[in-house]
């Protein structure tokens, strides 16, 4: 399972082997509510290797209760700091939410489940099927579409703007690339392909087909119902309360924008907030139930649903789980509904650092501890 769980399924869609001398770090981290003494040192030593500045914002979740930790890194020393409220990019984590919005679309007859995408565009797509097999909504949500991570023309892109690289890809580049450069790599259905664009592309055809912008839909959709009240996919209504993200030589990162492709990881939030997410999946709720159904079985250790990747641990389980990953954050959220556990950890290491798979470990060594 480590193996695959180390595929980079986040947003980032480079690799890079820079990373800062960090000197190792003194912890002197103290007792808050609802987290141990075992707690904490998993937590100290996993972020002992990042540099100064680095924040980590954690939430864990049990029953009807939620515990926040936050860590910044400040002179070598590892400290605590209360941050449940402050902002962070979350990168791919976006891709759960604009998936809620499909199933949101879906039940307002705004959309089908399984309508080939062609439909939804007046002009003619260069690769709307494959072996006779259409693109869905479906095999969009659930990375099964045959897309590729990103298409030629937006790796293109992407490189000539290393620092923020979705920034310039707008609706006519969307067009455009449809109409030219669009390929599929398998039939759709039939594989699992981690794909930034299939999931931006989700999130466009859901804007086209509502006549809302992406920041509209999650507003009335989701931010508000879940009084997730410091969340948002425009980076101006969040800055005064933004954590800068470092670059993996500890430096200050340019934060990644998002135009047409807003679905693959436009989001930035809290803890507090995406705990109101979490905790709105440990009830009652047939919309949210529906999409965390299996759609795809991707080997004996993982299936996918709608946006969430579906992990079967040896005990426990299973969990619904995402990460996320841009120049300056990475991410991981991950919950058992059956049981009511998760953790969210939300941090302003870059995706590109050497160590940022211990953001990942930790989330699931935290949630090990649940279980």
């Amino acid at each position: 399972m480590k193996r695959l769980l180390s595929a980079h399924l986040f947003t980032c869609m480079f690799c890079a082997s820079v990373t800062a001398q960090v000197k190792p770090a003194v912890s002197a981290l103290q007792s808050t509510t609802g987290f141990s003494a075992e707690q904490r040192d998993i937590i100290a030593e996993h972020t002992a290797a990042f540099p100064n500045g680095t924040q980590l914002s954690i939430a864990v979740l049990k029953n009807d209760s939620v515990a926040f930790f936050g860590v910044i890194r400040e002179n070598d020393t590892l400290r605590n700091i209360e941050n449940h409220q402050s902002v962070f990019e979350i990168g791919s984590i976006t891709k759960v939410f604009t998936s809620t919005l499909l199933v949101q679309s879906i039940q307002a007859g705004i959309v089908q489940l399984d309508t080939p995408i062609q439909q939804y565009f007046s002009f003619p797509l260069k690769a709307g099927e494959k072996d006779g097999v259409p693109v869905t909504l479906r095999t969009l949500s659930n990375h099964t579409s045959g897309l590729p991570r990103l298409t030629e023309d937006l790796m293109a892109l992407a490189f000539s703007n290393f620092k923020n690289p979705y920034k310039n890809y707008g609706p006519d580049e969307m067009r455009k690339g449809l109409e030219e450069k669009m390929a599929l790599h398998s039939t759709p259905g039939t594989k699992n392909q981690y794909s930034n664009f299939g999931a931006g592309l989700l999130g466009f055809i859901l804007t086209q087909r509502s006549g809302k912008s992406f920041d509209q839909l999650l507003e009335d959709g989701i931010f508000s119902p879940y009084g997730m009240n410091r969340s948002s996919a425009d980076l101006d209504n969040l800055k005064g309360d933004l954590v800068p993200g470092l670059t993996a030589t500890g430096d200050t990162a340019t934060n990644w924008e998002f135009d047409a492709l807003k679905g693959a990881g436009a989001i930035l939030s809290t803890t507090e907030d995406l705990s109101k997410f979490m905790s709105a999946n440990f009830r009652a709720d047939s919309l949210l139930e529906f999409q965390r159904e299996k759609t795809f079985s991707v080997s004996e250790n993982m299936d996918v649903a709608l946006g969430w990747h579906i992990l079967k641990p040896k005990t426990g389980g299973p969990w619904h789980w995402h990460n996320g990953g841009t120049g300056g954050y990475s991410s991981n959220m991950v919950m058992n509904t059956g049981k009511k556990t998760g953790v969210v950890v939300l941090t302003n290491v870059s995706s590109f650092n050497a160590k940022m798979s211990n953001v990942e470990k930790m989330c699931f060594n935290l949630m090990k501890m649940l279980e």
